[in-house]
């Protein structure tokens, strides 16, 4: 996926049009199918459990289907559900058609889930490609520009009455994953199959998504927790670098027909200048809203 600058940038200048949008519902819109991915790595790294868990658990959270429901729900904490839901969702599509602009090797957006697996789109560039780095500079102006010019205007709120929609839509959102982990399995999505009995894949093809290289000699790499040895790959690769394979898997090797090495840390830095940029914007609404109604400083008006 594009780094949060590309994604927030662009929902702002293509959905800011005549201040009809509010400038928290195009952040939120915008990110709304990775707001959990953060959660996915907590999962994974600090609790220790199994990726294959945690992939069947967290990936329904950025599919269509589900933010159709998350974004629902945000939505009840806002002065104006409809409106606010129909930014929401509206952004949230916006979000998978500029991944769909993503190449993958293995890992990829299921964006008919739950009713189908099937990947629906080639994408054009990986996700460290120069096109998004340059996307990512020519846009984060963007973002500074929303930190100094926004409106001020009363938002969020919470009413009592709503929760008789709110709590059903939470654990329907919370239990409706668990109830799909076999469809990923099913359908071989990212290959679950294929590392649940690597045995049984002898002679076939298999991809893997950005692995760790654990070893040099022979060049081994790490994915989903089991390792693998890669043949017919150049030798300038180093241990700590990231790698896409696709190739044959035969004889407990993987024989590799195309490697992608990727640019390390270049989209979390991008994504984590956004975050940093966001908090601030968030904050300062928050500052403005504080002494607006104090009646200290008058509200921003473009």
């Amino acid at each position: 996926m594009p780094s949060w600058i590309i994604h927030v940038g662009a929902s702002y200048l293509l959905f800011k049009k005549k201040n009809k949008f509010d400038f928290r519902l195009i952040i939120l819109g915008a990110l709304l199918p990775d707001l959990f991915r953060f959660t996915f790595v907590l999962f994974l790294d600090i609790f220790d459990l199994k990726a294959e868990t945690v992939i069947t658990y967290f990936e329904p959270f950025a599919t269509p289907f589900l933010n159709l429901f998350i974004a629902l729900l945000f939505a009840l904490f806002t002065l104006k559900p409809l409106k606010s839901f129909i930014i929401l969702y509206s952004l949230a599509l916006g979000h998978f058609f500029l991944d769909s602009f993503q190449k993958h090797v293995g890992f990829y957006n299921i964006f008919l889930y739950p009713f189908s697996f099937k990947n629906l789109y080639p994408g054009f560039f990986m996700f460290d490609h120069p096109i998004f780095k340059i996307s990512s500079l020519l846009l984060l102006p963007v973002l500074i520009y929303m930190l100094y010019k926004q409106k001020n205007t009363p938002l969020f709120t919470f009413k009592l009455k709503r929760l008789k929609f709110i709590i059903p839509l939470i654990l329907f959102i919370l239990i409706f994953p668990l109830l799909t982990a076999g469809l990923f399995y099913n359908n071989n999505f990212h290959y679950l199959q294929f590392y649940k009995d690597p045995s049984s894949w002898d002679n076939k093809k298999v991809e893997m998504s950005y692995c760790k290289i654990v070893k040099q000699d022979p060049l081994t790499v790490i994915e989903l927790g089991k390792e693998f040895i890669i043949t017919n790959a150049a030798n300038n690769y180093r241990v700590w670098d990231f790698i896409s394979i696709r190739g044959i898997y035969k004889n407990n090797k993987v024989h590799a027909e195309y490697i992608y090495k990727h640019i390390k840390l270049q989209k979390a830095i991008f994504s984590l200048i956004a975050l940093g940029l966001i908090i601030l914007i968030f904050l300062k609404s928050f500052y403005r809203r504080r002494f607006q109604n104090k009646g200290n400083i008058k509200p921003v008006s473009k």
